[in-house]
């Protein structure tokens, strides 16, 4: 089925972009000469897509066949227009090698070009879109030499060679995809009886359900459907968090699954990254830079990372790691149009600081039940919670191994050392200590506010909060109440939006606006409708 390159000899570019499908982007390569279009299993379920049953006959490079069972799945995707187009996807385990960085300086430099047209994405491709997509296909509009610069709906790509005079942070994976055969049959369904499913049905949608009875639909809501190594991972992670009541803040121990005394001391690369890093953003112009020194220094106010000197470098005798960190631009949000993220899943000599870590089992609340109840009452409240993965503060050792290398764009200066306090967005088990750490708090006021510890625990959604309740007094005293408790655990509501046409809420931070983000959707209040809007990623 495939022909790979080794990616360290490769000088040929493939087609490779990112698209979105509600938020999430999608490593997606562009191949005509593939007769279908796959997407793997893990992004399909990423996605919450639900596939059909399909025999599947694969036809190899060598003519070798193989049959296997997959899914088809129908996946819309919005352009930048606006425009929906569902297309039809088989699932497959991996498509490809992964994608290797690519300087973009150099790429808009031979082609000529803004260099933020040409970001291209890295690591595992998601989706490979081919010429059953025919009219989505990118198309030449420049030529230069090797290179070609190509355009479709979603954006820009590029493919050809780079020659092999020029100069590249790594190597693209060169992928050929011969061909693959589908022999589509759905396996046997089992359907109920239509008296059994329409009883069914009404018990749960009839005139007088209570929607608070509604279970979590998700896969794992059921303690006994986790696997044991998923119970014990939670157990471990359960452990690791504490509260520390004098300061009023939740501090964690993170699982390690490894000894981090294996991981090996990165500063070297951490510093050439920062650098690579600094000559992209410098590149691109002082406004660039000053939105990311912005955030350091906001890091750094907030007590979410702090520098250390070289005695306590010199001093520190536990294990030590850097991680890299490097921008992502978000072009609609008014309040952080960039945001810095930080790679614990790199790898420095076979190490990756993500794989040291238990995971854990998938704690979320039903997104589907937390929509029902959000549609109960006639008035809607939804808090969205600042900085939740920053409230926790990260354990002595824990923090060492989130060292990270900056300077301000000072390059004649030699680079400070900091590290991270907090828990990071990235690592593995961040999302499910957060999680952990916010229920924990509601369930300490259960008794004294039973409606607000609720709402924590069963209605939300990451750091979203959402309720409806019967009247505008019910919804100013569960916010405060909410509030009041969040705030023992150390959480901070950055602001509240409500659907009440009378917006009497005296002491509450009320966000005054149209449209709002909530659930991964955009909700207009006034019409009390939701629809999906896909961020620009270029203007």
């Amino acid at each position: 089925m495939y022909h790979i390159n080794d990616h360290k000899t490769s000088k040929v570019l493939l087609m490779v972009s990112s698209i979105y499908h509600n938020g999430v982007p999608i490593n997606t390569m562009w191949d005509s000469g593939s007769d279908v279009t796959v997407i793997t299993h893990s992004m399909a379920k990423r996605l919450g897509l639900i596939g059909k049953d399909v025999q599947m006959t694969i036809t190899k490079v060598g003519n070798v066949v193989e049959s296997c069972m997959s899914k088809e799945y129908t996946i819309p995707l919005v352009d930048q227009q606006g425009k929906i187009w569902k297309i039809k996807a088989y699932g497959l385990d991996e498509i490809t090698s992964n994608v290797y960085e690519v300087d973009a300086n150099e790429l808009s430099r031979i082609l000529q070009v803004n260099p933020m047209l040409l970001v291209r994405p890295v690591g595992k491709v998601d989706m490979l879109i081919g010429s059953d997509c025919c009219q989505l296909l990118p198309k030449v509009i420049k030529t230069v030499g090797s290179l070609q610069l190509l355009e479709n709906q979603f954006g820009y790509c590029v493919r050809g060679s780079m020659g092999t005079g020029t100069k590249r942070r790594g190597d693209s994976a060169c992928v050929r995809v011969n061909h693959i055969l589908f022999d589509v049959s759905t396996r046997k369904i089992e359907v109920s009886k239509l008296p059994d499913l329409k009883v069914s049905l009404d018990n749960v949608f009839g005139n007088d359900t209570d929607y608070d009875d509604i279970p979590c639909f998700c896969r794992r809501s059921i303690p006994d459907e986790w696997t044991l190594k998923e119970t014990r991972e939670l157990k471990l992670i359960e452990q690791g968090l504490t509260f520390d009541e004098v300061n009023r803040v939740w501090v964690v121990k993170y699982p390690w699954i490894k000894n981090p005394a294996n991981l090996p001391n990165n500063c070297a690369s951490a510093v050439a990254r920062m650098k690579a890093t600094e000559k992209r953003l410098l590149s691109r112009g002082s406004e660039h830079c000053k939105l990311y020194q912005n955030q350091i220094d906001e890091m750094i106010a907030g007590g979410i990372a702090r520098k250390i000197t070289r005695a306590e470098r010199v001093s520190y005798t536990g294990p030590v790691h850097y991680i890299h960190h490097h921008e992502v631009m978000k072009p609609n949000s008014q309040s952080t149009p960039m945001r810095i993220v930080f790679d614990s899943s790199a790898s420095y000599r076979g190490h990756q600081l993500n794989a040291y870590w238990a995971k854990g089992p998938d704690i979320l609340n039903s997104l589907l039940g937390v929509l029902l109840r959000m549609r109960q009452e006639k008035v809607v409240v939804m808090g969205d919670i600042s900085r939740m993965y920053h409230t926790i503060r990260l354990d002595e050792k824990d923090q060492h191994t989130h060292r990270f290398i900056w300077r301000d764009f000072n390059v004649l200066e030699f680079p400070e050392h900091y590290i991270m306090t907090r828990v990071t967005f990235g690592d593995r088990p961040s999302g499910i200590i957060a999680t952990l750490a916010l229920r924990h708090t509601a369930e300490k006021y259960a008794s004294e506010y039973p409606a607000a510890a609720k709402m924590i625990m069963r209605n939300t959604y990451v750091d979203d909060m959402v309720q409806s309740v019967n009247s505008e007094e019910k919804a100013t005293e569960l916010i405060k109440e909410a509030e009041h408790i969040l705030a023992s655990g150390g959480f901070v509501v950055k602001h509240w939006v409500t659907s009440a046409n009378n917006h009497n809420f005296a002491g509450i931070k009320l966000l005054e606006t149209e449209t709002e983000k909530v659930l991964g959707m955009s909700w207009d209040i006034k019409s009390d409708q939701f629809y999906y809007c896909q961020d620009k990623l270029f203007p």
